[in-house]
């Protein structure tokens, strides 16, 4: 997978699925030397929706956190909206659960 080339305070997923078939999750690191305090909303028809209580998580400095988005929210579109109060960087991993495949992808940072 690409890297991300700089961190952001914002960042987008595209749309996919958190369902029974494919497992969503969505990795935050934090490369700076304050903790950050990251939410994860999904963008649903024009309104963000949070996910399963994940506001205002902490995610140490020089450390990640990875969120299983489908353990709490099952939906067949699932862009996602992350902030963060300080720069960190985020992905989005997908797994099939009924069929082989993978896939990992950087999110979109927004400045």
């Amino acid at each position: 997978m690409l890297g991300a080339r700089l961190p952001a305070t914002r960042w987008v997923t595209a749309a996919s699925a958190a369902d029974d078939n494919t497992d969503q999750w969505v990795v935050v690191q934090n490369p700076g030397d304050r903790s950050a305090l990251v939410t994860l909303n999904v963008l649903a028809d024009g309104t963000q929706l949070l996910v399963g209580g994940l506001s205002a998580v902490e995610v140490p400095a020089g450390q990640r956190k990875s969120f299983r988005i489908s353990d709490s929210l099952k939906r067949a579109a699932t862009p996602m909206l992350v902030t963060a109060t300080e720069s960190v960087i985020v992905e989005r991993d997908l797994y099939r659960n009924k069929a082989l495949g993978m896939g990992m992808a950087p999110a979109i940072p927004l400045r």
